[in-house]
């Protein structure tokens, strides 16, 4: 298995809906007596390498299975958006194309292509953007924050035609560090990316950046820190304060001495809601919140949240596992409470995972109620679990899917 590959594919086939960032598009009237239809996204290895899947699939339950063979295929890095109250639409964006393709269910829940907008124009080789790039405020506005040109891009997601001028993000850039773009929130008008930093010996950087997009007056405000590295995710708590977390592959590196010079200690900082920047008086440790190397921010319900974590005595890092170390199935989630004090307590009942915990929230049942769930992989990336966690006490398994899975969302 190629690692580059699966670290390539785990932060960037991501979704709008991981992390809770559903676009809050209006709901249209379904057919009369129309089934509830979602779409299982994933990805699968193979000997020829890395296909990516969406595949419609008619409820979130443990017996559900996923037809791979009835599914789109994509390629690795793709992007996909699914508006909050959907009647069957979604949106794709291409990793092998700069296009943005409106997908709707046709007959028989067969998803078509219903638009095209290409970005060619504006210089992008690719549509994938990053970890959550398509943000849909509304069926005529929406935006592409891509990470590669650092530009927020405006189009009509009904129309598929472009809107205003793009929005420069290019303060984020950093000279002689290469720069990773993480999940987006949003905080009304206003977007919320995250960015790290890495070393030409592909070490983190001591060095966190947020960039405030707020896209009606297409002001752009960046903030950094200096006391995190790798800050790669993001929980959001009731009151819509943001917390960044380093990764758990800091987690593995810090703990066996391979983080670089100087190391950065896996932690986490603070973004208050409607703030311009981050929070100066809030700093925690994750070791010392959990007794462990810990990472991988993880959302919850409410103000909880999650972390992975592992037994660095019964699993030491070394330099032969080190580059694989968050593929290994030796981490065990921990639930975090947000504030101002985060505790953080040992989840019973889910055993090992490897370390690339995903959260997603879905609407299921005829109520459409908003379920909030997390995903654990298993160690050979063969499947993916997810768990019911509204009640952060307990998690209920709810379905496995092959492969890589990110997440279910409702399509209609």
């Amino acid at each position: 298995m190629d690692r580059n590959m699966l670290r390539r594919f785990s932060l960037a086939f991501t979704l709008c809906a991981v992390m809770a960032c559903e676009a809050e598009l209006p709901a249209t009237a379904p057919p009369p007596d129309a089934d509830p239809a979602y779409l299982a996204v994933g990805g699968v290895f193979s000997p020829d390498g890395l296909t990516g899947y969406a595949a419609v699939i008619d409820e979130v339950a443990p017996n559900t299975q996923v037809d791979l063979d009835a599914a789109l295929a994509l390629a690795s890095g793709a992007t996909i958006a699914v508006p909050e109250g959907a009647e069957g639409v979604f949106y794709i964006g291409l990793a092998d194309s700069p296009v943005i393709q409106r997908y709707e269910l046709g007959d028989d829940n067969v998803p078509v292509v219903a638009g095209e907008l290409s970005l060619a124009g504006l210089g992008l080789q690719a549509a994938n953007g990053g970890r959550n790039p398509i943000q849909l405020f509304s069926e005529t506005e929406a935006y592409l924050v891509d990470g590669s040109s650092l530009q927020v891009i405006g189009f009509d997601p009904t129309a598929m035609i472009l809107q205003g001028d793009p929005i420069s993000i290019g303060d984020l850039a950093e000279p002689e560090l290469g720069l990773g773009v993480n999940f987006i929130h949003r905080d009304g008008t206003r977007l919320i990316l995250s960015t790290r930093y890495f070393r030409d010996d592909g070490s983190a950087e001591i060095l966190g950046k947020v960039a405030i997009i707020d896209t009606a007056t297409g002001d752009v405000i960046v903030d950094s820190e200096t006391q995190c590295a790798n800050l790669a995710t993001s929980v959001e708590d009731a009151s819509g304060n943001l917390y960044f977390a380093s990764h758990s592959s800091q987690a593995a590196r810090y703990s066996g001495g391979f983080a670089g010079e100087p190391a950065g200690e896996p932690c986490m900082v603070r973004m208050l809601q409607g703030a311009d920047g981050f929070d100066d008086d809030f700093y925690v440790s994750l070791e010392t919140l959990t007794g462990r190397p810990a990472g991988f921010a993880i959302q919850g319900s409410g103000d909880t949240a999650y972390l992975l974590t592992f037994d660095e005595a019964a699993n030491p890092v070394t330099k032969d596992n080190v580059d694989r170390f968050t593929s290994r199935g030796v981490w065990e989630y921990y639930q975090v409470e947000l504030g101002d004090a985060p505790v953080a307590t040992a989840v019973p009942g889910v055993g090992t995972t490897a370390a690339y915990g995903l959260a997603f929230r879905t609407e299921v049942g005829a109520d459409r109620v908003a379920t909030p769930y997390v995903a654990a992989v298993a160690a050979d990336l063969a499947s993916s679990t997810f768990y019911d966690v509204s009640d952060p006490q307990d998690f209920v398994e709810a379905m496995t899917v092959p492969g890589f899975g990110f997440g279910v969302f409702r399509v209609r």
